[in-house]
């Protein structure tokens, strides 16, 4: 149907990247990148899509779009050692051997972040990740979100009606539960009901600290700067050690669990400038970060706003 569209562009049109990160996908990647095709109905596009050690046939059908002129198609076949690895499993406690699979997934969006600071896209405006594992995504509301955050200079993420990417969401004014992760309280995270916030059912934009939930839109200029991580980088500290002096409603167990070492992984790291041990936390032998935390944290002490678009639907 896109191709058929006769789209009239004017010089100063935003242009937009489209991004993905896939892997096993061979069952929805061609329709959710024909769906993606639909922006050209609105701006001048490219879509980029990476790849890595898929099992299925996600490579044959990525060989099958690699000839349309809007998409480029990056795909390897990587092998994962102790050497080439900052984490690994914490073989002392699990018994397992085995590389990180945030890190693995921060890599390959960095892989797209070195390719998206080609000169080819100087003059493109928004970056839009997208998960190709997607069921639907409404891509109006994309478009709105591009809009509001070429106009503010924010980043927005996408809602659903059941809310599922909690691993990657620090929220503002939840529960400050909420506002913790794993590397912080360790396994408690896991085991805490209420970090489980209401759905975001409210038309206007939510603030966050980080957040994305399969879509995130962001200003392209900041991929200059800030990349993906998986670890406790400087800028996970201060913002951390910024929320905890700030907010005084801690519950006493969360205070506990920041201060002390996790039960189930206990040789965490303690922090030489505040009362905190960072937890080698989900039976990897270094601490371990969401990688959209790491690069939204950055983007906090950059300036920058970040809020849930509830308008922007994501279903998987």
């Amino acid at each position: 149907i896109y191709l058929k569209l006769k789209i009239f562009y004017t010089p100063t049109m935003t242009k937009v990247l489209i991004c993905s990160v896939i892997k096993d996908v061979a069952h929805r990647i061609v329709s959710n990148v024909e769906r993606a095709h639909t922006f050209g109905q609105y701006f001048p596009y490219k879509i980029l899509l990476y790849e890595n050690n898929s099992t299925d046939t996600t490579k044959q059908a990525l060989a099958t779009l690699s000839s349309h002129p809007h998409i480029k198609v990056i795909m390897e076949t990587l092998s994962y050692t102790k050497d080439t690895s900052k984490v690994w499993a914490y073989t002392k406690i699990t018994q397992s051997d085995h590389p990180c699979r945030i890190e693995q997934i921060a890599n390959a969006r960095n892989q797209l972040v070195h390719e998206l600071n080609h000169p080819q896209y100087d003059d493109y405006d928004v970056v839009v990740w997208i998960d190709m594992d997607a069921e639907d995504f409404d891509v109006p509301s994309i478009v709105d979100s591009i809009h509001q955050v070429q106009q503010k200079n924010i980043v927005l993420f996408a809602n659903s009606p059941d809310y599922y990417d909690y691993y990657a969401l620090r929220c503002h004014n939840f529960q400050c539960t909420n506002l913790f992760g794993p590397e912080l309280i360790g396994e408690l995270y896991w085991n805490i009901d209420s970090k489980y916030p209401a759905h975001f059912h409210n038309s206007d934009l939510f603030e966050v600290y980080s957040a994305f939930n399969g879509i995130g839109v962001y200003p392209k200029k900041i991929f200059q700067k800030h990349k993906y991580d998986c670890i406790i980088t400087p800028e996970v500290k201060s913002l951390y050690k910024r929320l905890i002096t700030n907010t005084a409603s801690i519950p006493p167990y969360i205070k506990s669990a920041i201060q002390n070492p996790c039960p189930k992984f206990p040789e965490g790291i303690v922090d030489d400038d505040q009362d905190i041990i960072w937890k080698r936390n989900c039976g990897y032998d270094q601490p371990i970060v969401c990688e959209h935390v790491v690069l939204h944290f950055s983007l906090i002490l950059d300036g920058y706003k970040l809020y849930i678009n509830p308008q922007m639907k994501f279903l998987r």
